[in-house]
């Protein structure tokens, strides 16, 4: 649902790969292409994230820093 309401009004779509320590980084650059297959949205990005690692939290601070500010 919140998928298809930020394709129909061309919303930016950002997508947190949450846990992205638990798997490997082939794992993850296959998921990231999976998703980007099916997901067809012009302003689509998506980051590996891990909080417990700190993985994109800084990539994922500017992202919102660049929505909101």
């Amino acid at each position: 649902m919140m998928l298809d309401y930020c394709q129909t009004r061309n919303l930016a779509l950002h997508i947190l790969l949450n846990k992205s320590d638990k798997i490997s980084k082939n794992m993850a650059n296959q998921t990231i292409k999976k998703i980007e297959s099916k997901i067809m949205a012009p302003n689509l990005t998506i980051q590996l994230f891990s909080s417990l690692k700190g993985v994109g939290v800084d990539d994922a601070r500017l992202r919102l820093a660049d929505w909101l500010f």
